[in-house]
């Protein structure tokens, strides 16, 4: 008994090594290898589409799909085209109208044609259809040279069959590579969907024939691609894949000349009832069914179009949601679409917005290696500075210059060396405090010693001039790296800033969409398209398309209050596009409350033609506004190509969207470069939020400006050295809030010149603002000016220039700028 229960045993053990988990793996390796290496789904899926396309006919005697497909599919599977030709030589064979030894000729044509003149540099799209044509006529007149008497008709039908397998070709050319390559799906093309639903009515073509008992497969597998094409893309796709797989299958089958209507009304039906579901979508198809079975007095055949219906309807319903959401996302203008055009640009987003802060670490990288520690604490020292290090190389190029020929050098630099050095220093010192150094100054040590006291005296001044020069250098030198390390480290915050907005703003763009369209359809307005390009604060810009209905003013101040309400910012509709009666596009953006009106007016020193002031209104995107006055500091040509220079860089620079205070930090650096140092410039700069009406000064070196608001005239002014004199790195911003109808004036300081000193030049100046006539911009400066030039007789002592600006309340999106130069009397 127990030698039995152990062979019992043994025999489960057994059992388990061969069917158990590691046997039943043993037991299926074969079977894996050969259906991963000689049976893998590709394969079979080639084999299975060749044979449908090698058994399709259209009109009873022409087989223009087998050619086209296998030239098409071999060259994009190279290595498959032995299955593929056995596939349609197969259904050649098996095809109700069998024609193998027509295919295996014109394979043979092609495969001639295609190794001895195909070039790489021809163009795929003609030269592919252009031989697979050729094959096909030259097989079918053989052919039938072979078989029958040829006739007239015969090359007609050759012709026709010729030029159908070249329309064939290109089509297969555009919708394969769709099939191979899933990114190429996702910008899929109107023309390329209808060229998929030819593809798929000719394969149907090829089930011509087959039945399941009285059901046809044809028509079960044509309306279940009708029905899934109405529920996944609407009713005008179902309609067209309707149409297309009822011509093709009416061309197979003159008998199923009636599909044609029938799916094209049933697939329209089922489109139109798609919003509620996969059951109206099926009862759109069998009520499509049903009045196009009755109505053309098929009565008798009403019970087998209901039942294959019925099957078309239950492969419909086992079709997965994933495949069904898969295809939707193909057809354009679906929502499953413009879903998935919103999620590829949300990833675009995100891989822009990573991408950005990469470049802005790198930046931020750069920044820091210019602006190491060691040299803001050499800077802190100060250019001209003179360090023992700088005394040391002093007296070395004096050693070298005047005491290497001097005979009593080892006295002084090898018993004396101390007593020497200590002695030129001290010379060094007294020259760095008064500035000048004589021979009478020069310590006893060297009066009593040295023997060449008059060359010693010039090395010093030599080598010290040299030394203050390469100092200031340096420290310029050193400045520059640290306003590059500034520099950069703005850039990087603005890469950095502009990073996050894009990746903010595209989830905020999401969710303020659905906010909106929920608010607006509850509402009862029906948006056809909402398009968010921007909700940035002060740069908002939305497209809004809806159906109008009644009061277009009502729904205008409707749809702008809701929008109000939900972006909290006043807005503005600028721009209305009616393409057409049943659809309404407005163009919604941020509504600013102030406006600029910007002028100037200039006279040049005692009445000349040249000035060398320079002034310039500059918009900074849509909410800033800039207005920058400099004076070149001459009435030169020299004068004026500074003060135009400063004014541009000042332009290119802000319209970067880079702070004021590092843009005219970066103008002062390149004018401090210049080689001639008496060139530079101020800089008078404001910048205007025309949303908040925040106005905020910068003066380099400029004179005050004032505000004249009513009466009251208020003074603006800074503490800033000239560009190009000064290496300051903090500079003083003045914050002052704007209102409706203020009037800001900035001038140059040739209007304080002449013999009334400046404190009373500023009172007279005051005065004049105050009392001047309000007027626009225009008229305000050259009243100024005409002032400022009659009191100087039209011949002041320096160039003159008044700018006005005007702000206002905002009623239209304008910008006037007007330019004046009073030219003296004669």
């Amino acid at each position: 008994m127990v030698e039995a229960l152990q062979k019992s045993d043994l025999w489960r053990a057994s059992r388990l090594s061969v069917f158990g988990e590691m046997g039943w793996e043993r037991f299926l390796t074969p079977f894996k290898v050969v259906w991963d290496r000689w049976l893998p789904k590709r394969a079979l899926t080639l084999l299975f589409v060749s044979f449908l396309f090698g058994r399709s006919y259209i009109l009873g005697e022409l087989t223009p799909f087998a050619l086209p497909f296998f030239a098409v599919a071999t060259y994009f599977w190279r290595g498959e085209w032995p299955i593929i030709l056995v596939g349609v030589l197969f259904g050649a064979v098996f095809s109700p109208l069998p024609h193998a030894a027509e295919l295996a000729l014109a394979v043979a044509f092609f495969t001639l044609l295609w190794g001895t003149l195909y070039r790489s540099w021809m163009h795929l799209l003609i030269a592919l259809p252009l031989m697979v044509g050729l094959s096909t006529f030259g097989a079918s007149i053989l052919w039938r040279h072979l078989v029958t008497t040829p006739e007239t008709v015969t090359y007609i039908l050759a012709a026709v069959e010729a030029g159908l397998s070249m329309v064939l070709t290109v089509i297969f050319l555009q919708t394969l590579p769709l099939i191979q390559h899933e990114k190429l799906r996702q910008s899929i093309k109107q023309e390329e969907l209808y060229a998929l639903f030819i593809v798929w009515a000719t394969l149907l073509t090829g089930t011509v024939g087959y039945a399941i008992g009285p059901l046809t497969v044809s028509s079960i597998l044509s309306r279940y691609a009708v029905v899934v094409m109405a529920y996944v893309g609407g009713a005008a796709t179902g309609a067209t894949a309707g149409v297309i797989t009822g011509l093709l299958l009416a061309l197979s089958d003159v008998g199923a000349l009636t599909e044609l209507s029938l799916l094209g009304f049933s697939g329209l039906l089922a489109g139109l009832f798609r919003p509620s579901g996969r059951l109206s979508s099926a009862f759109g198809l069998f009520l499509g069914v049903l009045l196009l079975t009755v109505y053309t007095d098929q009565v008798g055949t009403l019970e087998q179009a209901l039942f294959e219906s019925l099957f078309a309807v239950l492969l419909f319903f086992l079709t997965p949601s994933a495949t069904l959401g898969m295809l939707s996302k193909l057809i354009p203008g679906t929502k499953a679409y413009w879903e998935g055009q919103a999620e590829r640009l949300r990833k675009t987003r995100d891989l822009m917005g990573e991408r950005l802060h990469t470049v802005a670490t790198m930046f931020a990288s750069l920044a820091n290696t210019f602006a190491e520690d060691e040299m803001r604490k050499e800077r802190a020292a100060g250019a001209a500075s003179m360090t023992k290090e700088g005394s040391g190389d002093i007296i070395e190029a004096v050693a070298r210059s005047v005491c290497a020929t001097c005979t009593r050098q080892s006295y002084c630099w090898s018993r004396h060396t101390e007593e020497t050095v200590g002695a030129l220093e001290d010379w060094i010192q007294i020259k760095k405090k008064q500035g000048e150094r004589d021979r009478k100054d020069a310590p006893m040590w060297l009066r009593d010693h040295c023997m060449k006291l008059m060359p010693l005296e010039q090395a010093l001044d030599d080598a010290h001039t040299n030394y203050v020069q390469k100092a200031k250098q340096r420290a310029r030198l050193k400045e520059v790296r640290l306003l590059i390390s500034d520099q950069l480290s703005g850039v990087a915050e603005m890469i950095e800033e502009f990073a996050e907005d894009i990746q903010r703003e595209g989830l905020s763009a999401r969710h303020q969409e659905i906010n909106i369209r929920r608010w607006l359809e509850q509402n009862g307005i029906i948006v056809q398209s909402f398009d968010v390009i921007s909700l940035a604060a002060g740069e908002i810009e939305l497209i809004v398309s809806l159906i109008p209905f009644g009061d277009l003013i009502t729904l205008r101040r409707t749809l702008k209050t809701a929008l109000e309400s939900l972006l909290g910012e006043p807005l503005k509709i600028i721009e209305e596009k009616t393409p057409n009666e049943s659809l309404l596009t407005w163009k919604v953006t941020s509504s600013y409350p102030y406006q600029v009106s910007f002028s100037y007016a200039q006279v040049a020193k005692g009445g000349g033609v040249v000035c060398g002031d320079s002034a310039l209104g500059i918009p900074i995107g849509r909410r800033m506004y800039a207005v920058v006055l400099s004076d070149g500091m001459g009435s030169s040509v020299e004068a004026e190509h500074v003060s135009q220079k400063a004014v541009r860089m000042l332009r290119d620079i802000l319209s970067t969207g880079l702070d004021m205070t590092l843009a005219v930090r970066s103008v002062n650096a390149l004018l401090s470069l210049r080689a001639s140092e008496e060139m530079f410039a101020t800089i008078d700069l404001v910048l205007i939020d025309l949303l908040s009406g925040e106005a905020k000064f910068l003066k380099i070196g400029a004179p005050p400006s004032f505000i004249r608001r009513g009466g009251a005239v208020m003074r603006i002014e800074g503490h800033n050295p000239p560009a190009g004199l000064t290496d300051a790195r903090e500079l003083d911003v003045i914050s002052v809030k704007l209102r409706p109808h203020d009037t800001l004036i900035m001038v140059t300081d040739g209007v304080f010149a002449g013999e009334l000193g400046s404190l009373q030049k500023e009172r007279w100046l005051k005065r004049l603002v105050s009392e001047a006539p309000l007027a626009d911009a225009e008229r305000f400066a050259d009243t100024i000016l005409d002032q400022v030039a009659y009191a100087a007789r039209y011949a002041p002592d320096d160039d003159v220039t008044v700018v006005a600006i005007k702000i206002e309340s905002r009623d239209e999106a304008w910008v006037k700028v007007t330019m004046h130069a009073t030219a003296p009397a004669s």
